[in-house]
């Protein structure tokens, strides 16, 4: 019998089992992936605490619930705020610690410091909007049910349900529009950030060669988008 149908049985067969063992981690990378998101979608539809936004009519969690809000919103937001606020400070103390190694040197650090500068910028490009938006979901957190207590007082008599008491102080409190409109500038704006990241002079260049290419003109050299 020929031996070469079966080395090819044999190659084929160690093909099959890498491709098998490929597949099998791709799989756990995405079970773990969709995992890590399933779970929290579930649970938040299991307790029912996934509203429509009346405004913008996008469905988002707390949004008729403060207990939802603290916990699901606000208190993740404090933890990873704080966490990605001490990453900054020590990305920064390491900096400048890199910076007093090379001036004592004597090396330049024009580069480094341009870096910082770009840093620091994005930086807080990223945490404004994030304390913005932080802070109207505390706002909101705090005068929720005031507003929905207020609410049941103005549609009592037209639905001819009990109608709450009256304040005690005459108050009628009321959520201000522009908090809202604020909200919703401060969670897009995270957004815009980070594609503001790669508006700059090394994408232009990359850009403008990737069209001289489709075009098939000679592009420029690659020193040129690295200056």
């Amino acid at each position: 019998m020929d031996p070469k149908p079966k080395k090819g049985f044999a190659a084929w067969r160690e093909e099959l089992r890498l491709m098998m063992a490929d597949f099998l981690k791709s799989s756990r990378t995405k079970f773990s992936e969709n995992f890590v998101t399933f779970t929290p979608v579930s649970y938040f539809e299991s307790v029912r605490s996934e509203n429509g936004d009346i405004l913008s009519g996008v469905c988002f969690v707390g949004q008729l619930d403060t207990h939802s809000l603290g916990v699901f919103l606000i208190l993740p937001l404090c933890i990873y705020l704080s966490i990605g606020a001490l990453f900054l400070l020590a990305g920064f103390v390491s900096l400048f610690r890199i910076r007093t190694v090379m001036k004592t040197d004597g090396k330049r650090t024009d580069k480094l410091e341009r870096l910082m500068l770009r840093i620091g910028f994005f930086s807080g490009l990223f945490i404004l909007p994030a304390l913005g938006y932080l802070g109207c979901l505390f706002y909101e957190y705090y005068n929720f049910d005031e507003w929905m207590i207020q609410w049941n007082r103005d549609m009592c008599k037209v639905f001819s349900i009990p109608c709450p008491l009256p304040s005690k102080n005459g108050d009628t409190p009321r959520p201000i529009f522009q908090i809202y409109m604020a909200k919703y500038l401060c969670s897009m704006l995270v957004g815009v950030t980070s594609s503001v990241w790669l508006y700059s002079g090394k994408t232009v260049i990359s850009w403008r060669n990737f069209i001289e290419r489709l075009q098939g003109k000679e592009p420029r050299t690659r020193g040129q988008a690295y200056v």
